[in-house]
């Protein structure tokens, strides 16, 4: 008798339930419930499964990309058409799934987007198009996130994935202004932290491509005061070694060149800072024979065997300095 009635109040309950969704599903009306269910629906059945898709080919393009270690390099490194050509499939199906939630969840009354997972399914198709460097579509949706959603904190994401897009382009006269106007609004209440965090890394890169790293240098040393991912942390750790290396200063060089090793990054930047340590030796205040014992041990590593002539070279540099004929 008591399943009997317990069975009797699941399936009222379930009914209930049932019809609650259904009459959730629309998006005529602006409820309370609608806005709750299609929140729910757009971020757990769309908008994650973009964002996975898109994670997925951002992990792919670091193992991809490769840097030029004879420049300064850049703080961010997007790769080569062909590089970004590989990226569609995963890219192609974010830019679906961020569709799927804008066209099925968007509640659009008076002006304003209700939907919180619909507002971020747009940055994501901006970000989608950038990474598979289709900088027109991408600038389209930045700039339309940016000002539709004013009253959003969205907007600063907005602004900064727009700068980031006109640095791609060359277009540095509106990055400048773009950063600048992010810049201005840096106090505001509402201004997200992980944005004013990576305005610094921008506001470097930017200066980097336009080969200015005199007035790159302090936006890397005050990313490091901020902290970062690691990898964007040893990446601007070795930015800063090359660009005191140009400039002369050996010491600093070596110092940076140092903490690099000491981070333990992949092989090829590990590589370069070894070399570039050895390159940055200063008879008056390095350790040649410690430079010395490590490069021999890198011509003993199999790995290095297509790279034995910059070894040398950077030992003969060494003996060169200690006026080791």
């Amino acid at each position: 008798m008591i399943n009997k009635k317990l069975n009797s109040f699941l399936l009222v309950v379930s009914a209930l339930l049932f019809l609650l969704s259904i009459s959730a599903c629309s998006t005529k009306k602006n409820t309370w419930s609608r806005r709750a269910y299609h929140n729910v629906v757009c971020h757990y059945n769309v908008y994650w499964n973009g964002g996975m898709s898109m994670k997925e080919g951002q992990k792919q393009l670091q193992n991809d990309v490769e840097d030029n270690y004879n420049e300064v390099l850049r703080v961010y490194n997007y790769g080569l058409k062909k590089d970004a050509a590989k990226l569609n499939p995963k890219m192609d199906r974010t830019i679906k799934k961020a569709s799927i939630g804008i066209q099925k969840n968007s509640m659009y009354f008076g002006g304003r987007e209700y939907i919180k997972w619909v507002r971020k399914s747009y940055l994501m198709m901006g970000q989608a198009h950038f990474y598979k460097q289709d900088y027109t579509s991408a600038r389209r949706v930045f700039d339309y996130v940016s000002k539709e959603y004013e009253d959003y904190p969205i907007r600063f994401e907005g602004y900064l994935w727009l700068a980031k897009t006109y640095i791609q382009t060359q277009r540095f006269q509106k990055a400048e202004a773009t950063l600048n106007f992010l810049q201005s609004r840096i106090e505001e209440s509402d201004f997200p932290a992980s944005v004013k965090k990576e305005m610094v890394l921008v506001y470097a890169d930017f200066y980097i491509a336009q080969n200015n790293y005199y007035a790159a240098y302090p936006y890397l040393e005050r990313a490091l005061e901020m902290g970062n991912k690691r990898d964007l942390v040893t990446r601007t750790q070795f930015i800063l070694a090359q660009i005191n290396q140009e400039e002369g200063d050996l010491q600093a060089a070596s110092e940076y060149y140092k903490k690099v090793i000491n981070r333990n990054p992949n092989y090829k930047m590990d590589f370069q800072a070894r070399i570039n340590l050895a390159k940055s030796y200063d008879e008056g205040t390095g350790d040649s024979k410690h430079i010395n014992k490590v490069l021999k041990k890198m011509v003993k590593d199999y790995r290095n065997k297509e790279f034995l002539d910059q070894i040398y070279y950077a030992l003969a540099e060494i003996a060169f300095k200690d006026d080791n004929k």
